[in-house]
């Protein structure tokens, strides 16, 4: 057999559903050796690297054009070009750098003040060149010498223009970033600081941002057998140490039960994480891969179970992973039965058929029975705040992976429903109250089914009285209209693809909203790079979430999200100050001159006096006024703003 890589069309369509051993094989690598150096080498060259593509640098022609974006320059390039000697007399020019500065950072999309400063720029360019005429007129007027009038009224026309507002800016924003910074939120993007300060929602994942991700089974349902009714157990102890007991009825239950074994060989050997017993003494029980999973092993445990030697008797043959859009995962095993776990809905989708099987009409209501059953319960138990996965088996069952779960359906046999708890995180609630005070408005955006996730927004305050949650397939059907007068009153979003996400971000914006959307798989990407503020997960987030945003939380808490928040409000007010400074001392000079000028004209007829603020004079204010915002006004902490 020739060899195939994951790239190649005839591998790629289908080595997901292989085990590990078919893969090695086929890519032609020895597991016990690995690759040799010159093999790893020529894969290298004909492969290339096991690398994201990196985006083409930016030319340095497109960086120096950027430098002239803004209409100011304009203002100062005019007033460097009037002012030009017949004699060369050596000058600063720093005031067009550093006016060009901010436009560095304007590769992004702007940022609110961005747009603001750009509506402010254009009035100001306006003001300065009627101050400019009007000077000259005046001074003309009065019978001044015209180089000295043209002086003055270029130093004046500058002297209007902000030009220590980019590098004042530049200096905020960096500050706020390695404030940022030392509380756990990086930023990738220098105006992200600034956006945070204006931002006004913020849509977070549920599971480990506004809950600690340390999953716990604390409830089973099994349905009723052909001559019994249905089962609830409850399940004893915390995290992931395998210590507690099964109940039914106050009475303990064990994997020898019938009715519960099915259930607990299927979490077993449909999951893929492992579960590791402590190291050491000091050290704590811990889950390997995905916490839901590895909650599902505790289980099996605690009834008596041992998972490892479960998963050698079985082996695993097949799969088809986990998938978020059918909600599905399903393994197939040497005993030549496919194990379904997933969503409720999305498992009993694969029960709903008749099959050729049930041919007795009372079997037929039975089962049906029990289907509208495990749905009620479902529902019950997402209200209660638990996260519902429903164990379903195929028996002598085969997985394709070009039919995919569509081959199993109207096959599976319900097996139970499982419910997991993931405690909110005990700084979230205080977090989100302190969003609410300021005006931000939390929304929840969730895989979970909606009465989850609304039972953790409820306890959390995310959603108030009136508010509701709206599931994947409920904003499929609302039109773009619908969607953004529902904006108001959702409070979750639960079920939701990746692709709606998106969609969610853009109807927020579109009611003029300032949006930070909170991602970490590679799906999510478009959201990220959609939204005002992209926040990757710095723990559990892959590098394509993290290239797409803006900022990424290292500790993966809502929490945290709100403190970069808190501090991108103090540099947005740190600005407004500095802009506020700048252009009120500017004003002054400018009402100075004015004022000489007028009374002059009226009080002595237009006689020629000697101008009260000469071109000198001017720039020596200006920079004294630069000094002073750049040592006294920007780097303002939270308790001095």
């Amino acid at each position: 057999m020739p060899l195939l890589s994951p790239s190649d069309t005839a591998f790629a369509e289908h080595w997901h559903a292989l085990d590990s051993a078919e893969v090695l094989r086929r890519c032609g690598t020895d597991p016990a050796v690995g690759l040799s150096a010159d093999l790893a080498a020529q894969r290298l060259v004909e492969r290339g690297a096991n690398a994201l593509p990196e985006p083409p640098p930016r030319p340095l022609w497109r960086t120096f054009l950027r430098q002239f974006k803004s209409p100011l320059i304009y203002i100062l390039f005019a007033a460097a070009a009037l002012t030009g000697e017949s004699v060369p007399v050596s000058k600063s020019v720093q005031g067009v750098p550093q006016a060009a500065g901010l436009t560095e950072q304007a590769e992004e999309p702007r940022t609110p003040l961005e747009l603001r400063l750009e509506q402010f720029g254009r009035a100001l360019v306006g003001a300065a060149l009627g101050l400019f005429v009007l000077v000259v007129l005046l001074g003309l007027w009065r019978a001044l010498p015209l180089p000295e009038v043209l002086m003055v009224a270029i130093s004046q026309m500058v002297s209007m223009v902000p030009e220590g507002l980019p590098v004042a800016m530049t200096i905020a924003l960096a500050v706020g970033m390695q404030r940022m910074a030392g509380r756990g939120a990086i930023i990738r993007r220098l105006s992200a600081v600034e956006t945070l300060g204006s931002t006004t929602v913020i849509c977070s994942d549920k599971t480990g941002t506004l809950t600690r991700n340390e999953m716990t089974v604390t409830r089973l349902w099994l349905p009723p057998q052909a001559t019994g009714a249905a089962r609830t157990l409850e399940v004893e102890g915390t995290g992931y140490a395998p210590q507690g007991r099964l109940l039914e009825a106050g009475q303990p239950a064990h994997a020898v039960d019938a009715a519960l074994r099915p259930v607990l060989e299927a979490a077993v050997l449909c999951n893929d994480a492992e579960l590791l017993a402590p190291e050491d003494e000091r050290s704590g029980w811990t889950v390997l891969g995905d916490p839901t999973e590895g909650a599902l092993l505790v289980l099996a445990a605690k009834a008596g179970l041992d998972p490892a030697a479960l998963r050698r008797q079985a082996p695993r043959l097949a799969e088809l992973p986990f998938d978020s859009d059918n909600k599905l995962m399903a393994t197939c095993h040497g005993s030549g039965d496919v194990w379904v776990k997933g969503a409720p809905e999305a498992v009993l989708r694969l029960c709903a058929r008749n099959d050729a099987r049930m041919s007795a009409q009372a079997r037929e209501q039975a089962r049906e029975m029990a289907r509208e059953m495990a749905q009620e319960m479902a529902e019950w138990m997402a209200g209660q705040a638990l996260r519902v996965l429903a164990v379903a088996e195929v028996p002598g069952a085969a997985l394709d992976a070009q039919t995919g779960f569509d081959a199993l359906a109207g096959r599976a046999r319900l097996l139970g429903l499982i419910g997991q708890i993931d405690p909110p995180r005990e700084e979230v609630k205080l977090a989100v109250a302190e969003c609410r005070r300021a005006g931000i408005r939390p929304v929840m955006v969730t895989g979970d089914h909606k009465l989850t996730g609304l039972a953790i927004a409820r306890e959390l305050g995310i959603a108030r009285e009136g508010d509701q949650a709206v599931d994947g397939p409920e904003l499929e059907r609302m039109g773009e209209a619908e969607l953004r007068d529902a904006l108001p009153g959702i409070a979750v979003f639960a079920r939701v693809q990746p692709a709606q996400k998106l969609r969610i971000v853009g109807a927020l914006q579109a009611r003029g909203e300032v949006v930070a959307m909170t991602g970490d798989g590679v799906n999510d990407a478009p959201a990220l790079a959609r939204a005002d503020v992209g926040v990757a997960m710095g723990i559990t987030g892959t590098e394509v979430a993290k290239s797409a945003a803006k900022i990424v939380v290292t500790d993966d808490n809502f929490a945290t999200i709100v403190g970069a928040v808190q501090q991108g409000r103090v540099v947005y007010g740190n600005l407004k100050k500095v802009i506020l400074y700048l252009f009120a001392t500017s004003m002054a000079e400018v009402l100075v001159l004015l004022l000489a000028l007028a009374l002059a004209l009226a009080l002595l007829g237009g006689f020629p006096l000697p101008l009260v603020l000469l071109a000198s004079a001017v720039l020596w204010v200006e920079d004294l006024r630069k000094l002073w915002v750049r040592r006294g006004l920007v780097p303002r902490t939270p308790a001095a703003a």
